[in-house]
């Protein structure tokens, strides 16, 4: 998992695979800035078609925290057919289309 995670940040920050690690962050890599943040984090849920819980977010600001978020630290959500998590949509918010 790490390997594809890791391509996916690289590839959104203009970086070369080989310059991201586990230790790669918000704080010592200047690539990632906070419009970077949520590009980062939107190229991870359109890749794995997954989303995070908004809450989450801010606190995503380095690898290992991603790849923790991924492996169970922090729920992820699979997304519908129409690329919306489950909770979007009006049958859970009542709420006409």
């Amino acid at each position: 998992m790490y390997e594809a995670l890791g391509r996916v940040i690289a590839s959104t920050l203009g970086l070369a695979a080989t310059d991201v690690s586990q230790g790669t962050s918000m704080s010592n890599c200047p690539a990632w800035d906070s419009l970077k943040h949520f590009e980062v984090i939107l190229a991870i849920e359109n890749e794995f078609q997954v989303r995070f819980p908004m809450d989450a977010i801010p606190e995503m600001t380095s690898v290992a925290r991603l790849q923790a978020a991924w492996e169970g630290d922090r729920p992820v959500f699979p997304t519908g057919k129409s690329g919306q998590s489950p909770s979007c949509s009006s049958a859970a918010t009542g709420m006409p289309e």
